[in-house]
């Protein structure tokens, strides 16, 4: 038995004629339009981005220096407290208490037009790790677990972002060999 080889009729060859490109250079251009597209949509997703580094580069271009200037802010706090109140009934050491106080103010509100506030957590706020760093777990049945027992030092932000975590105690609960 030998086997036949037949032609396929027009009919059957119809179909595969309309498959074939009509024409090679509206392939071509379709496929320049297409990367044209491409290129245009890449070119302004780094337009958007390059908007956002530059808004967050002038935003956060204090960062560093608001990060030192709150430590001098902190210094201020101490050499406050270091005065004891009997020595305040002293004119100069009044007035040099004064000075450092309005010092202290001004640098406040300088970092605060410069979008720093404070992360001051209050003594019974749960514990937060976003914004806090606990540096002491001490056992209390006074309180929550989990909660700031004592604030050693405030934190910062500097508009959304943190400077520095506020350094607390937190509480853990309290054992019966610890009572």
């Amino acid at each position: 038995m030998t086997e036949e080889k037949s032609t396929p009729t027009e009919e059957e060859a119809a179909p595969l004629e309309e498959v074939a490109p009509a024409n090679p250079l509206e392939e071509k251009m379709a496929a320049l339009q297409e990367q044209l597209l491409r290129t245009a949509a890449e070119l302004e997703n780094t337009r958007r981005r390059n908007e956002r580094q530059l808004e967050d580069t002038a935003k956060y271009a204090v960062a560093n220096m608001a990060r030192d200037l709150v430590g001098i802010v902190d210094d201020f706090g101490r050499a406050l407290h270091a005065i004891p109140e009997e020595q305040l009934q002293d004119p100069a050491v009044k007035t040099l208490h004064e000075g450092v106080k309005m010092t202290e103010k001004a640098l406040l509100q300088l970092l605060h037009r410069s979008g720093v506030t404070e992360v001051a957590p209050k003594q019974g706020e749960m514990f937060d790790h976003n914004v806090h760093q606990a540096i002491a777990h001490v056992p209390s049945d006074q309180v929550t677990v989990g909660a700031i027992l004592e604030v050693m030092q405030k934190g910062y932000r500097l508009h959304d972002r943190l400077l520095r975590p506020a350094i607390v105690s937190v509480a853990k609960a309290a054992t019966a060999n610890e009572s």
